[in-house]
């Protein structure tokens, strides 16, 4: 025997006699997935199964990204990897810099981000784009080295004279 979970609109409907029990929303599941898992009242963030705590006392951004996009920890050979992937990619397009110098300096640096991020992916990403880790053309590792070097820049433009 199989149960399914309601879905948001029924839990919401279900939910809506209950408003005054509850806030916000408490109890209603929006989505599933293998990459985290969230215990609020234990104190909990769960990482493909790994605890944060533990995670965050003895590993590097890299690992952790890597077993975030990728599913597992990476030996060494795959950490090096990824290290050098993310060092290429943090270096800044010419054609990235001319939009961050014309854009308005009234401009919400989050909307800059934005705007500079989209017009990247525009040029480099080829095909469907993919947030999938394990795809070998994923996105994420190019970004995760670009948009800081997008927003360094960003603050170098709109500080100097």
């Amino acid at each position: 025997m199989s149960t399914t979970q309601p879905s948001i609109n029924e839990n919401l409907q279900q939910d809506g006699a209950n408003k005054s029990k509850k806030g916000g929303l408490e109890g209603i599941v929006a989505a599933t997935t293998a990459l985290s898992k969230v215990e609020g009242t234990a104190g909990r963030l769960i990482y493909r199964g790994y605890n944060i705590h533990d995670l965050a006392r003895t590993t590097s951004f890299e690992e952790i990204a890597h077993l975030l996009w990728f599913g597992h920890l990476p030996d060494k050979e795959e950490l090096l990897d990824l290290k050098i992937r993310l060092l290429a990619d943090r270096t800044m397009p010419d054609a990235m810099l001319r939009i961050l110098r014309e854009l308005p300096a009234t401009t919400e640096p989050m909307d800059v981000l934005r705007t500079v991020t989209s017009a990247w992916g525009a040029i480099n990403i080829k095909g469907k784009p993919t947030v999938e880790g394990h795809c070998p053309d994923s996105a994420l590792p190019a970004l995760s080295g670009r948009l800081p070097t997008f927003a360094q820049w960003l603050r170098a433009i709109r500080v100097s004279p």
